[in-house]
Order: structure tokens, then sequence, then C-alpha cells
């Protein structure tokens, strides 16, 4: 996982109420962009929006704890995507998907089509 992604996951998993929340989100979207992760900005922009219901404190709750756990998710997501591999795994990854391509090729001509 990538130090800053760790980081944030961390600052966002630490944020107990809305209003920490939303403090601490605006600092994690600015750190990304600045670290040059703005895409990865741009969606936490987009899921971290909590809609308040006036009328039910319950409703405004469960949104705040649906919009952390998918800000969360998300870093988490990124930070899988973004670690790094060795050359030596990456070679390793490669030959294991041609040495059993030819099972692939033999499946696609063999299985039914499922569609």
């Amino acid at each position: 996982m990538p130090y800053i992604l760790e980081e944030l996951y961390d600052k966002i998993d630490a944020s107990d109420t809305m209003e920490q929340y939303q403090n601490v989100v605006p600092e994690c979207i600015e750190k990304l962009e600045t670290e040059g992760y703005e895409n990865i900005a741009d969606e936490v922009r987009v899921l971290s929006e909590v809609y308040i219901n006036r009328f039910s404190k319950q409703a405004t709750l469960e949104n705040f704890e649906n919009s952390k756990k998918k800000v969360m998710d998300c870093l988490k997501k990124e930070s899988f995507i973004c670690r790094k591999i060795s050359n030596q795994q990456g070679v390793r990854i490669v030959i294991a998907i041609l040495e059993h391509f030819h099972d692939y090729c033999r499946c696609l001509y063999k299985e039914k089509i499922h569609i």
C-alpha cells in the first residue's frame, strides 16, 4: 500500500464524527492532488458527499457511515492497484499466463458460449 494512501485511510478511519470527517476529507483530497493522485482525489471528492436529512438524524448518520465506508473502500482498492511489484514477480506472472494460454484457447472453442 503506498504510504500516502495508507496514511489517508487511517485519517479517515479515525474520524468518528461527521464534523471530523468533513474536516479530514478536504485535507485528504488536497494531499492526493499534490502527490499526483488527481484521479483518486476526484473519486474521493464524489464519494465523500454526505447528504443531510433534516427530518431524520438517523438517516443522516447512515449517510455519513456509508460515505465513510465508500471512501475507505476506494482508498483500499486504489492502494492495491498502486502497489508496485518487482520485475522478477512481473516476469513470473507473465510466464504463468502464457503457460496456461493454450488451456484458455481450448476452452474458447470447446465450451458452450454463455450469453
